[in-house]
């Protein structure tokens, strides 16, 4: 099966690669040259979550380290400028955060104008509730075998998660 991930938005949405790339790159350069591994791939987190009765290896991946600086910066771009970072983008934070011991960790946000560097919420607080989401998922995954679980996710066809995976969507849950 064949997908169009091209929804008529690539050819404006190339135009901003450029601003954006020299915003992001002029917002970076106080901080000098990152640090990447010798892979050239980006630095891999990760630690365990642990509940009643599981236990998950939880990754991500930064963008950006600089530990001359103690801070880890990771790029957001975005067409519109948040004044606050979302609930999401917080919890990655405090995850980074958590898993990368005593380093700060920044989004650096940026659009073809403008850029903002935000760090929103408690790493300590957020934590906790992924812990809470973590338990609540790994329960309702105890529920049933794939097929049942399939038959009673509520599916939203307009979300922007489908973007362009409509053909998936229609196979998967039949909407």
């Amino acid at each position: 099966m064949a997908y169009n991930f091209d929804d008529g938005n690539a050819t404006k949405e190339r135009g901003n690669i450029e601003p954006m790339t020299r915003l992001a790159v002029e917002a970076l350069e106080p901080y000098g040259k990152p640090d990447f591994p010798e892979d050239g791939e980006q630095h891999k987190v990760s630690m365990k979550a642990t509940g009643d009765g599981w236990e998950l290896d939880f990754i991500g991946f930064t963008d950006f380290n600089f530990p001359a600086h103690g801070l880890i910066i990771d790029l957001k771009t975005t067409m519109r400028m948040p004044s606050v970072m979302s609930k999401g983008h917080q919890r990655q934070r405090a995850f980074y955060a958590k898993a990368s011991g005593n380093a700060a960790v920044k989004f650096l946000y940026v659009t073809p104008k403008k850029v903002a560097m935000l760090e929103d919420g408690d790493p300590d607080q957020l934590m906790a509730e992924i812990k809470i989401h973590l338990t609540r998922q790994e329960a309702f995954l105890r529920l049933g075998d794939k097929e049942l679980l399939r038959s009673i996710v509520p599916v939203n066809p307009d979300s922007f998660y489908w973007r362009g995976d409509e053909a998936v969507r229609k196979e998967l849950f039949g909407i």
